[in-house]
């Protein structure tokens, strides 16, 4: 009888709403750091996810996952609540708002409010 083969996954793309720097090894390290318009982060995404890699986030602004999931990015509802560390292969997604008003929570995002960009370390 033939075995099921399950694939690992590949590595994990890992959503965040800024870059932690104290969650990154504590050595010398080289960021390729790419912006990237919203509409190509669907299909970037969605080509990561056909290729084996898990999807992760700890983006806690309700408003910005609201908008992601509604552009065809599969956020969970709730983010991760434990602290992020980087794995080895991780692949970092940050995605922010352009302009956020100092001492505001901003309830309603669209896509024009958000800004994202692809971080590769090496």
């Amino acid at each position: 009888m033939a075995q099921l083969q399950v694939q690992a996954p590949k590595g994990n793309i890992v959503f965040l709403s800024a870059l932690p720097l104290n969650a990154l090894p504590h050595r010398v390290l080289n960021l390729s750091v790419m912006p990237v318009t919203l509409r190509d982060l669907v299909t970037w995404v969605g080509r990561r996810i056909s290729e084996g890699y898990r999807l992760t986030h700890y983006i806690r602004h309700a408003g910005t996952i609201a908008t992601l999931r509604a552009l065809g990015i599969p956020l969970d509802e709730h983010p991760n609540t434990d602290l992020y560390r980087y794995r080895e292969g991780d692949i970092l997604v940050i995605v922010s708002l352009k302009a956020p008003p100092r001492g505001q929570d901003v309830a309603e995002v669209d896509s024009r409010n958000l800004e994202a960009w692809i971080v590769y370390l090496s």
